[in-house]
This record gives C-alpha cells, structure tokens and sequence, in this order.
C-alpha cells in the first residue's frame, strides 16, 4: 500500500483554549500521567476497517523529559478489554511536550495512534519503535520542529501518517 500524508487545516487559538479548559487532568507524580478513555468502535479512518478505541479525554502538561503512563481508566465496551484497543486518539487534550511513554503496556495491539493538537514537541524512533503493528500515525498540529532521519525506520506496516501544522 501507498503511504499518504493527509494536510489538514489548523484551528483556531479560541478553540484550543476552549478544549484546554475543558478537559479533565490526573496528575499521579510529577513524571506520571493517568489518561481517561472513551472505549469506542470508530471508523474515522475510511481506508481502515471499524476498529475499537480509547479516546483519550485527559492528559497532563509534563515539563520532564518523558510521560510516563502509570494508568488507563475508563469503561470498556461489554465482552471488551484492553488488549482489543487498537487505537488511541489524543485531540486537543491538556498539552502534552513529550510522546507518552509505555502505552504499549497497557494496548499491546496499537495500529493508530492520533495525538492531534497537544503541543507535542518531541517524537523520536525509540517512541515508536515499540509499535510494530502501527499503521496510522497522526502527529499534525503540535509544536513539533525536527523528524529524525530513521523516525519510522522499525514501522514497517505504517500506511497512513500526518506530520502536518507543526513548526
């Protein structure tokens, strides 16, 4: 399959401010966030078949040099768990300045992962490395300024990814 990069259109600054008040935050230590799910079939991804997620409703600004995911919480779909989560979708949430570390732990089958409007700043290989089965890849609209040369060098299956609105 092709790989596309979708373009996407950036938000207002009312809008983000908006989201960023709204939003839920659990802080657990000062290098440790918990993150709330919306556990839900979506398909949102028209080339990908249904596909079950956590939309992630909090998240915490980290100022350290990683964000450590200590818990998920939220209420599965009956005859759901944690290892049918394929997705995760991270949309104008408290900023977040580094990719999340040890989501792999509790979604051991990630195929998309959509951190979108957080401010990210920073991804790096060793990040993604641990997502062999990745597909979708949605980083558009943070701050991010430098790719590394081998970013995805270890996401061979990755058919979808969006880089765009970052600096």
């Amino acid at each position: 399959m092709s790989k596309k990069l979708i373009l996407c259109e950036k938000s207002s600054i009312f809008e983000v401010f908006r989201w960023l008040v709204t939003s839920s935050i659990f802080i657990t230590s000062s290098s440790s966030i918990e993150i709330k799910c919306s556990f839900k079939s979506s398909n949102w991804i028209p080339e990908i078949p249904a596909f079950y997620e956590c939309e992630a409703t909090t998240s915490v600004i980290l100022t350290v040099s990683d964000a450590n995911i200590t818990g998920i919480n939220g209420a599965h779909i009956p005859g759901r768990g944690d290892d049918d989560v394929s997705s995760i979708y991270m949309y104008r949430s408290k900023p977040i300045r580094h990719f999340p570390q040890n989501l792999e732990k509790f979604f051991k089958n990630l195929q998309t992962i959509a951190i979108v409007m957080v401010n990210l700043q920073a991804v790096h290989q060793s990040d993604l490395k641990v997502f062999p089965r990745l597909r979708v890849l949605y980083l558009d609209s943070n701050e991010i300024e430098v790719l590394e040369k081998d970013l995805l060098a270890f996401n061979k299956r990755l058919e979808f990814v969006n880089f765009s609105n970052n600096r």
